[in-house]
């Protein structure tokens, strides 16, 4: 697994760098926005944010509205993932005999993305186009937080007064770290390393843009899984300005 991740970054890279060797200039667009995000394992979305560098490179001009312009877009971005899951092991009892009842959980994870898009440019007017861009990006976790709150119930057992004791239990953490909480109990972490395919569509008038796109990460939700699946899904919404 880790020969396959150093691959594909590798060949992102390189694409990446493909782009510097062009004739014409760069063209950067500053960028950021609204991201809609999804965990696979589950069903609630939550939003965060994107932004940061798109840097465009044409390498064959169009033909009116006849022939797309192509090129290669790339960029440097940073985005915010919150995750109300949380790996979590799968022991239901704590230590002194008691038992989960309840859990609840939330995360937060930034990462730095580097997108590879090939990107076909459709001119509708003077001064206004459609961009279409499809690739692969890779990304790496620079940090995040996340909060565990736990309730237990002592099991087969009550107090003097008939009422079963309880005990509740509050943990912060490092998504990417994981922590221990007993030797019960433990949060898993989740990889550093983030990898998948992006997409986008996008109109351009003068210098302003906006453009959706969607980002499909793969790979593992947790560093010890071994089970390959689509990790999480996610929508954003960009406003930029070419420079």
């Amino acid at each position: 697994m880790a020969t396959r991740k150093w691959k594909i970054l590798v060949l992102v890279l390189g694409l990446s760098g493909a782009l510097a060797f062009g004739q014409e200039p760069w063209v950067i667009t500053p960028e950021g926005g609204l991201l809609v995000n999804k965990e696979n394992s589950s069903a609630i979305v939550r939003l965060g944010f994107k932004a940061g560098v798109g840097i465009y490179h044409q390498i064959k001009a169009g033909l009116g509205e006849t022939k797309p312009a192509f090129g290669l877009k790339s960029g440097l971005y940073i985005i915010q993932q919150h995750g109300l899951y949380n790996a979590l092991g799968s022991q239901p009892l704590l230590d002194d005999n008691y038992y989960v009842t309840s859990i609840g959980s939330s995360s937060t994870r930034y990462y730095l993305q580097l997108p590879v898009m090939p990107m076909w440019r459709f001119a509708l007017a003077d001064d206004i186009s459609l961009d279409l861009a499809i690739g692969p990006y890779v990304g790496v976790g620079i940090g995040g937080n996340g909060y565990v709150a736990i309730n237990a119930k002592l099991l087969n057992g009550r107090d003097e007064l008939g009422l079963e004791p309880f005990k509740d239990i509050y943990e912060e953490f490092n998504p990417f770290e994981g922590k221990r909480i007993d030797d019960y109990y433990r949060i898993k972490s989740t990889p550093r390393f983030d990898w998948g395919g992006t997409a986008s569509v996008g109109i351009t008038v003068r210098r302003v843009s906006f453009s959706i796109g969607c980002d499909v990460a793969f790979g593992h939700i947790t560093d010890d899984q071994t089970q390959f699946l689509s990790r999480s899904q996610m929508v954003s919404f960009m406003l930029g300005y070419k420079l």
